[in-house]
């Protein structure tokens, strides 16, 4: 692929900038059968196109990205239509609600998204001031926040199931489908993601807005942990994606999940098939169907590439390692794996904290210095570590063994 160039711009006889242009990525191939991909039992390596080639620059990083999206969309999640003709957001009189109106050639959907002002905000809030000094934060969560919001941000509640339904029985059913037919090929977590750029783009253009579209942070917990994985890989305006306890479907890998259920010891009843998920739910695009998922070595990616979406932007994986079900072995190899692209990159931006002891989506309190740092760094701009990586889960308990999964080497990308 061709290098990035950079240019030296002079404007006016004044000012002199430097115009870098990227990298020129290679066109993506159609969607290949899954067949014509040898099969891996170990995770695919990051760093390595598909056609073999290594990524070995920070531009080639960008085009493997693209690259992983490509097949993420081709065969799991469906895909991801551009932004509509027109999105119209509206606050209500008092900022409690936004309203999202969204037309696509003749079809119209709209929804509602109820708004928390920060403490102290009152009326200062639909000032017309474009100060970013005078701006807010805001977290948006999928349904309801299960962490900690912090007083100083907007906060957002965004109910996507009325988007796309996620129940199996109601597939192909919600606004998305209005707009773009029954038989598209996104499951309910792509048009999630689509209708929450819809709510960015509606924060971006709607009148008496104070809201700092670049501090913006996602969150969910238990499916809609897994929802704002993909939410965050796809919406490059997201800053920081917090996902609580997302289990199979979210950070865990596949293999990872397959491997550890099919070879579960006595004692774990609650532990479900990893493709359960799959074929009960309409999480993921109808191309990825109960026989593909029971075939998890033949996919050309897992999930520890759909974490490394979101790099270098904040990722904070929440996580419990007391619940069988979660599977916390295979979160716990999925981060290792996705860590390596921040050590590839030189960026600590990705937090992992795994601590047991509690209910599902119970956050503990001993997490909660966690995701204020992450709040500090990407919403608050200050210094803060988010590079850390915690878990209590004993290692009696912990099946994955890094050597087992991972048998290609981290490159110092420049």
């Amino acid at each position: 692929m061709l290098p990035a160039v950079r240019i030296l711009l002079l404007l006016s006889g004044s000012f002199l900038y430097t115009l870098t242009l990227a990298a020129e990525c290679p066109t993506l191939a159609e969607c290949a059968p899954l067949s014509d991909y040898p099969a891996n039992t170990r995770l695919p390596d990051p760093f390595t196109f598909l056609d073999g080639r290594k990524v070995a620059t920070k531009e080639d990083w960008t085009c493997r990205q693209k690259e992983i999206s490509h097949i993420l969309q081709c065969y799991e999640l469906g895909d991801l239509p551009p932004k509509p003709t027109t999105v119209v957001g509206t606050f209500n009189d008092d900022h409690t609600s936004l309203t999202v109106e969204i037309t696509e050639g003749p079809r119209r959907i709209s929804f509602t998204a109820k708004v928390r002002l920060p403490v102290n905000s009152n009326s200062n809030f639909s000032s017309n001031s474009s100060s970013s000094s005078d701006s807010f934060p805001a977290v948006i969560a999928y349904g309801i926040a299960t962490v900690p919001i912090p007083q100083d941000a907007v906060y957002i509640e965004f109910h996507p199931d009325p988007i796309a339904y996620p129940f199996a029985n109601r597939r192909g059913q919600g606004h998305f489908y209005t707009l773009y037919g029954t038989n598209h090929s996104a499951g309910a977590y792509m048009a999630w993601a689509w209708g929450l750029s819809r709510l960015i783009d509606a924060l971006e253009s709607a009148p008496g807005s104070r809201i700092d579209t670049k501090r913006l942070a996602v969150t969910g917990c238990s499916r809609y942990g897994g929802a704002v994985l993909v939410a965050g890989a796809f919406e490059p305006r997201i800053a920081l994606t917090i996902s609580q306890e997302s289990g199979n479907g979210g950070a865990n890998c596949w293999r990872l999940a397959d491997a550890f259920f099919r070879t579960r010891g006595p004692g774990i009843p609650e532990q479900p098939a990893p493709w359960e998920i799959v074929v009960e739910n309409t999480y993921f695009s109808p191309r990825f169907h109960g026989g593909v998922a029971r075939n998890v070595n033949g996919l050309p990616y897992d999930h520890h590439l759909l974490l490394s979406l979101i790099e270098p932007r904040g990722l904070l994986l929440v996580q419990n390692s007391g619940i069988d079900w979660l599977m916390p072995s295979a979160s716990y190899g999925c981060a290792v794996a996705a860590r390596k692209v921040l050590q590839a990159l030189g960026t600590s931006n990705f937090g992992f904290t795994q601590v047991g002891g509690h209910s599902h989506c119970q956050f503990p309190e001993k997490q909660a210095q966690d995701v204020e740092a992450f709040y500090d760094k990407f919403l608050r701009n200050k210094d803060a570590d988010t590079g850390f990586f915690k878990s209590d889960l004993q290692p009696r308990d912990n099946r994955f063994v890094e050597s087992q999964w991972i048998n290609w080497t981290t490159p110092n990308l420049s």
